[in-house]
């Protein structure tokens, strides 16, 4: 898990992906993201940031899944790599 954009360009530099035995050119992009990532909580408690979500930001609770960008990559063809954490 990464925990800032300056840690996973730096795992991602050739000198650190020879050492994994990644091979030259096996990374073609990166775009790192910070932010909430799975806003699914069936059941939040009040006034938790989850509960926060549901109420100011969604238009429906029941919208959560709908919206959460976790859920957006089943089906890619593409080789994508998401870490939640």
């Amino acid at each position: 898990m990464w925990y800032s954009t300056a840690q996973l360009m730096a795992a991602l530099c050739t000198a650190s992906c020879t050492c994994a035995g990644v091979p030259a050119g096996a990374v073609r992009g990166c775009l790192p993201i910070s932010g909430i990532m799975d806003l699914h909580h069936p059941a939040p408690p009040a006034g938790s940031l989850e509960e926060r979500v549901n109420s100011m930001v969604l238009a429906a609770p029941e919208h959560d899944a709908l919206l959460s960008p976790v859920c957006w990559s089943a089906g890619n063809s593409i080789a994508f790599d998401l870490t939640v954490g």
